[in-house]
C-alpha cells in the first residue's frame, strides 16, 4: 500500500491549488519529509519479515526521490550523497537472497536519519556538512586508510575515514563520471554498501572489504592519471623554467 505518500502527494497538490503562484513550490526539505513515512512503512515490513512489502516500499520511495532529487543535490550537495548512499544501501538489502529482514530495517531507518537531518537542514537554511575538498589521489589514499584500518579490526576508524569519502564525492565525481559512467555508477553503489555494512550491527567486515577494494580498483585508474598528470606539468615547468 502507498497510503502514506499518496495522502503526502495529495496533500502537496492541494497546496498548488490554493496557494498564491509565489508559494507554490513544495520545497525540497517537505518533499524529503515525505519519504520518511514510507521509510518507517519499510521498517514495518521488515519487522513483519514481508519481502515483498520491503521491495515495494523501496520502489515508492525510489520513484518518488527520482522527482526531486536533483533539487537537493543543488542545495546540499553533501547531503545528496548521503540520501544516494542509503537509498543504494535499501536496494541492496532488499535485493539480497536470502532477504536478511534485520539488514533491511536497519537501511530503512538510516534513511530517515538521513532525509530528516538533510531536511532540518535545508529548511533551516544551515551550512551543510562541510563537503571534503580533495583530489583523486587524495581520495584513493583515503580508501587505502580504511582498508588498512579494517585489516586492523579497527572499525571505527574505516567508517570515519569512508565518511569522509561520502562527503570527498562530490568533488570528484565529476573526474569520474565524464570519463566512466560505468565506474562512476559502481563506487555510488559501494559506497552505500560499505557505509550500511560499517553500521550494521555486528559490522558486516567481509563485506565492507570487498567494497573497499571494488570502489579502489574502480578509483586507482583515474586517480594515477591524474597524478601523471600533475607530475608532467611540474616536469614541463621545471624544463621551460
Amino acid at each position: 500500500m502507498r497510503r502514506s505518500l499518496q495522502v503526502f502527494l495529495i496533500a502537496c497538490t492541494l497546496l498548488l491549488v490554493t496557494l498564491p503562484a509565489a508559494a507554490q513550490e513544495v520545497s525540497p526539505a517537505d518533499q524529503l519529509r515525505g519519504l520518511i513515512p514510507v521509510a518507517e512503512e519499510g521498517v514495518q515490513a521488515a519487522e513483519q519479515n514481508k519481502p515483498d512489502l520491503m521491495r515495494a516500499k523501496y520502489d515508492e520511495i525510489h520513484e518518488f526521490w527520482e522527482s526531486f532529487e536533483d533539487q537537493v543535490r543543488e542545495k546540499d550537495a553533501t547531503g545528496y550523497v548521503e540520501l544516494e548512499t542509503a537509498l543504494d544501501a535499501i536496494k541492496d538489502a532488499v535485493n539480497a537472497q536470502p532477504i536478511n529482514a534485520a539488514a533491511v530495517k536497519a537501511a530503512y531507518e538510516q534513511l530517515e536519519h538521513e532525509a530528516d537531518e538533510v531536511a532540518t537542514r535545508l529548511a533551516s537554511g544551515a551550512t551543510a556538512a562541510t563537503p571534503v575538498e580533495m583530489s583523486l589521489p587524495d581520495a584513493l589514499n583515503v580508501l587505502d586508510a580504511a582498508s588498512t584500518a579494517l585489516a586492523q579490526g579497527d572499525t571505527n576508524t574505516a567508517a570515519t575515514q569512508i565518511d569522509m569519502f561520502i562527503r570527498a564525492w562530490p568533488a570528484i565525481e565529476g573526474a569520474v563520471a565524464t570519463k566512466s559512467r560505468d565506474a562512476y555508477q559502481a563506487i555510488e553503489g559501494e559506497m552505500g554498501r560499505t557505509r550500511a555494512a560499517l553500521t550494521a550491527q555486528p559490522a558486516d567486515l567481509a563485506t565492507a572489504k570487498v567494497s573497499i577494494e571494488r570502489m579502489r580498483g574502480e578509483l586507482t585508474p583515474f586517480a594515477a592519471a591524474q597524478t601523471f598528470t600533475a607530475f608532467d606539468a611540474a616536469a614541463i615547468i621545471l624544463r621551460e623554467g
